[in-house]
């Protein structure tokens, strides 16, 4: 951040960063005298080719640069100031290299080292001498075109225009590679965004076609179901009324009827998901009185499980539009899912609490338990219909699905918080308004 926003003020005040590493303090003087000149006026030449390319244009382009000028007397020492503006997110744009500079290294060494640590910087090779010719350079350096050649001794003026069309480069790369950044994560944006609707298409066509199939089963399951339930009771009024006692019999009877009821209840969760909206009976509902009316519910089929419901509302007289019996489904089955997590929890207090508040437009009410958390990789799919962490036999994996749909069907939602080693879902609900 602090990288970018420097390269910034440097842009909007046009203050160009060049380092001069050459071994002759001559050749700095004049680069600095050079520098200095333009920082404080224009040279004529320069008045001149800009009048005769731009003719009589009054805005004078090149007196809103500025350069800080900055020296290194060897290669190694050109290096190490390159280095260190980097670490310190204010590099340089440009650099001026003599081809000697003995005793150490010499020009084309110490660009390469500078090109391995610095991409951006724009480099001027400054000889009298042919060291090297232009394929050696390239066989060292690549052929680049962050590389001009100038021979000494130099022209004020080329020097000066030069800088500033290499500095100017040197900006309009960064401003390139900071806007595809943002396209790159605007891209990355809309990629998880259609990521996310392809999913929800393929999971809405997937339980269509499943609730097609299932709709049709549970309907034809329903009734058989619900007639051997019957005749169960039926047998084992049968029993009592000829007073035979037989504990196998009556075990088995007992077992019967209870898996026969978990099937009518699965099914009747089925047909709550495949069909959650029911419009027409949506009616103003006091959602304080309907979570105390639920709370009941739930106390009544968990007899014995010592679990300690703890009810903070700030108000009692919030006011959602809905339906009755599905919002009271929407929170039973939050409650037995807190229910399930707290099984096995004998170490410490088994406790449920219901938090209510209104937030701008909405009725705000989280749940949360301090029985077993949900493991971080189950926290996309527990929305998902079908799944579940419970043992075979204990879950449905329907539940949460069912309170999703309700609330989305209210305008609501629902999403998991996860806080230190309790579990917490928030259920939002838009306030119904209140008109005078």
């Amino acid at each position: 951040m602090k990288d970018r926003k420097d390269r910034k003020d440097r842009d909007d005040d046009k203050l160009k960063k060049i380092i001069i590493i050459d071994d002759l303090k001559s050749i700095h003087d004049d680069f600095k005298s050079i520098f200095e000149d333009n920082n404080t006026d224009i040279p004529s030449r320069m008045k001149e080719l800009e009048k005769e390319i731009f003719g009589n244009y009054n805005k004078e382009i090149t007196n809103h640069f500025k350069f800080i000028v900055d020296s290194a007397y060897q290669g190694e020492d050109g290096y190490n100031k390159v280095l260190q503006a980097q670490q310190e997110g204010n590099p340089y744009n440009l650099a001026f290299v003599d081809m000697r500079m003995p005793p150490g290294w010499d020009g084309l060494e110490t660009i390469e080292k500078i090109m391995e640590i610095d991409s951006d910087i724009q480099i001027v090779i400054c000889t009298a001498y042919s060291d090297y010719s232009v394929e050696d350079i390239e066989k060292r350096i690549g052929i680049t075109d962050r590389v001009l050649i100038i021979k000494k001794p130099f022209d004020k003026v080329e020097i000066i225009l030069m800088a500033k069309s290499l500095c100017e480069k040197w900006f309009l790369i960064q401003k390139a590679r900071m806007k595809i950044g943002e396209m790159e994560k605007e891209i990355k944006g809309r990629a998880a965004e259609i990521e996310k609707i392809q999913k929800e298409l393929f999971m809405s066509s997937k339980a269509a076609s499943i609730g097609t199939l299932a709709a049709g089963m549970a309907h034809e399951l329903n009734n058989p179901i619900t007639i051997a339930f019957g005749h169960a009771m039926e047998v084992e009024k049968g029993f009592k009324k000829l007073a035979i006692e037989n504990d196998s019999i009556q075990k088995s009877i007992g077992g019967m009827k209870q898996a026969l009821e978990r099937m009518i209840y699965i099914i009747k969760d089925l047909l709550t998901f495949l069909n959650t909206s029911a419009k027409n009976d949506y009616s103003a509902l006091n959602i304080c009185e309907l979570i105390d009316s639920t709370i009941s519910i739930f106390n009544e089929k968990t007899i014995n499980k010592d679990i300690e419901i703890v009810k903070i509302f700030n108000e009692h007289e919030l006011m959602v539009e809905g339906n009755l019996v599905q919002l009271k489904e929407v929170f039973l089955h939050l409650f037995f899912n807190a229910r399930d997590a707290l099984e096995g929890n004998s170490s410490k207090t088994k406790k449920i609490s219901v938090t209510l508040m209104q937030e701008g437009d909405w009725i705000n009410v989280w749940v949360e338990d301090n029985g077993k958390k949900i493991e971080e990789k189950d926290r996309e799919r527990i929305f998902d219909p079908f799944f579940t962490t419970k043992d075979v036999g204990k879950g449905k994996g329907l539940g949460l699905s069912i309170a999703k749909n309700i609330l989305k069907d209210h305008g609501g939602f629902i999403n998991l918080q996860n806080e230190n080693d309790h579990k917490k879902f928030l259920i939002k609900i838009p306030i119904k308004k209140v008109t005078k």
